[in-house]
Formats: C-alpha cells, structure tokens, sequence
C-alpha cells in the first residue's frame, strides 16, 4: 500500500510512516503542507491519503475538497486529537472516508485504511 501522510509536524509524519512501513510493509511519502501534498498526488499514485485535520495553512478537510476534485478515488482519512463527537460529523462529509482519532494502536489504524482502501478500489471479480 502506498501512503502519502500530511502533517505539518514531520517528527509525527516520521513516525506514522515508519510504523506502517515497518509492521504492514507500506510504502509511504511525507508532506508538510497542502501544497505539497496536491502536487505530489499530481506526480505520483497513491493508494490512500493520511492528513492531519488541523494544519496552519489549509485543513484536512479542505485539503480533501482539493483532492477530491483531481483525484475523485483517492480515499483520505483524516487524524484529530478531537473528541468522537468531533470526528462523528465530520465522517459525514463526502471527501473524508474515515476519521481516525489519536493516538490509535497500529493495527486499527492499518485496518482502517485497508478497509477505505477496498471501498474505493473493490477487487476486480
């Protein structure tokens, strides 16, 4: 699975990916802001998107709005330190697949971003 993590905090970035590449065999790409990441997307195929929803410049879910526009079947999951209420409504919005609140044990976490994966790109029958 290839994994493009947002965090304008690289240290979390490092660690999010790290942990996935080290335990599930992920291949993953950091991105400190939304700039950055659209043009990533642009340049490379990724399987899921993982953003921080609270960045300085753009917002996860803002920075959902944008991808989804160019790339309509790319699934992003938002990370919050917020409340479930918080990441209830948010769930409701159509660009975001999942809300995963931290810190969340690794293998939740790798669950849920197989299961919007499989969602958005169902095996071929």
């Amino acid at each position: 699975m290839r994994v493009l993590i947002v965090d304008d905090e690289p240290g979390l970035a490092e660690t999010v990916g790290s942990g996935l590449e080290e335990n599930y065999g992920c291949r993953w790409t950091a991105a400190v802001s939304a700039a950055e990441a659209l043009a990533l997307c642009q340049e490379n195929d990724y399987d899921v998107v993982v953003a921080d929803y609270v960045m300085p410049e753009t917002s996860g879910l803002e920075l959902a709005r944008q991808l989804r526009r160019c790339r309509p079947n790319l699934p992003v999951v938002l990370l919050t330190a917020y409340g479930s209420s918080f990441y209830s409504r948010e769930e409701r919005e159509p660009e975001i697949d999942a809300v995963v609140q931290k810190p969340m044990p690794a293998s939740q976490f790798i669950a849920v971003l197989r299961r919007v994966v499989q969602r958005r790109h169902p095996p071929a029958v």
